[in-house]
């Protein structure tokens, strides 16, 4: 009796988890570990300084406050950068370049676009997706993510800020990062499809050729094995029709 579809499907995503997932774990906690402990606590301690022991001053002639801008660019955005690379060894690293089963349900262009977006363009495009997700708008959240707490002041409205999230400088700039981020991988696609099409042109023919020797080596390996296990059998007789069947094919082949 053949297992339900379901549960096939879920014991092959379960293996291809354990294969291509549990790998990269020490490769997450390292970067992780170097983003949380080089740029984001450093950032939060320089901003709490200011915040509680210099009277939180704000930036130049702005609204906004230095800790409040300290917050914004080396952990909120830092948390959305990290999560993005993450994303990135997750789509493309595990899924796109080593999982059948991705493939088998987005299809092979949408595994080639991910592919091909690997590096820089994928990280850039994402990340202004998730900010304006996450970090854009006029919102409580955009400005502050823990704006419903009262006890760490300089993560709520106590910590001034006006005209940033919001601000058309802000949305060119993340309009920018998804142009050429979309851009970049288009034209990879776009390139690797026409060198892979010319090389299947050019060489194709060269390729079958190539194979069909191949083919061609195996098959009198077999033969070879096979006479030599017929040879040295106890019942081998120089009469036996199936050793002469199995030498005629041999000669044939050479």
């Amino acid at each position: 009796v053949k297992p339900p579809k379901h549960k096939k499907w879920g014991r092959r995503a379960k293996n291809e988890y354990y294969q291509l997932v549990v790998p990269l774990y020490p490769k997450l906690r390292k970067s992780l570990s170097r983003t949380i402990f080089l740029i984001v606590l450093p950032c939060l301690t320089v901003a709490s300084i200011l915040f509680y022991r210099f009277e939180n001053p704000m930036a130049g002639e702005t609204k906004t406050s230095l800790s409040w801008w300290i917050v914004f660019l080396g952990v909120r955005q830092m948390v959305i950068l990290e999560l993005t690379k993450i994303g990135q060894i997750f789509w493309i690293e595990i899924l796109a370049l080593r999982s059948s089963l991705f493939q088998m349900i987005v299809g092979p262009y949408i595994s080639l676009i991910f592919i091909m977006s690997k590096g820089w363009p994928y990280v850039i495009f994402f990340w202004a997706i998730s900010d304006f997700c996450f970090l854009y708008g006029d919102g409580q959240f955009a400005k502050h993510w823990l704006f419903w707490q009262s006890q760490f002041d300089i993560f709520n409205s106590n910590n001034p800020v006006d005209g940033v999230t919001d601000s058309t400088a802000y949305l060119r700039i993340l309009c920018i990062m998804i142009f050429v981020g979309g851009a970049v991988s288009l034209k990879r696609l776009t390139i690797s499809l026409f060198l892979g099409r010319r090389t299947v042109d050019h060489f194709g023919g060269e390729l079958e050729k190539i194979m069909a020797k191949m083919i061609l080596i195996g098959e009198v390996a077999n033969l070879a094995m096979d006479i030599e296990a017929t040879n040295m059998s106890p019942s081998h007789s120089p009469v036996n029709g199936d050793e002469d069947e199995k030498i005629l094919r041999f000669k044939e082949f050479v």
